[in-house]
């Protein structure tokens, strides 16, 4: 199994999309998102986000059949919680698990 995102970096309040690849046809992954201790963005907390799961070929899976490949969004704070954050992405499903990175980029400022 693999996890993927579709970009390295995301705006503030854009969503990510994350693709599971190599699952078991009509399982479900468990999604869980959080910020790496050593870069956790302008607040200075490792925030951890609330899990969640999407089942392949279900809903909330936007590539809707099931095929092995299950694609999830999530919306990245808004608040700039984040900015400037490393997060990990850990996606399980059963005694499989894959993990990537990706970052939360600073606001852009526009004078």
């Amino acid at each position: 199994m693999t996890v993927t995102t579709d970009r390295l970096d995301y705006v503030p309040g854009s969503t990510a999309t994350f693709i599971a690849a190599g699952v078991n046809s009509g399982r479900s992954i468990r999604f869980q998102i959080v910020d790496l201790a050593s870069a956790p963005g302008i607040n200075g907390i490792a925030d951890v986000y609330a899990p969640f799961k999407v089942t392949d070929g279900g809903t909330g899976d936007a590539d809707r059949p099931a095929n092995g490949t299950v694609v999830a969004k999530w919306q990245v704070p808004a608040d700039g919680s984040a900015t400037g954050a490393k997060l990990q992405l850990t996606a399980t499903s059963g005694s499989r698990t894959a993990i990537t990175t990706f970052s939360d980029a600073p606001n852009k400022i526009v004078s």
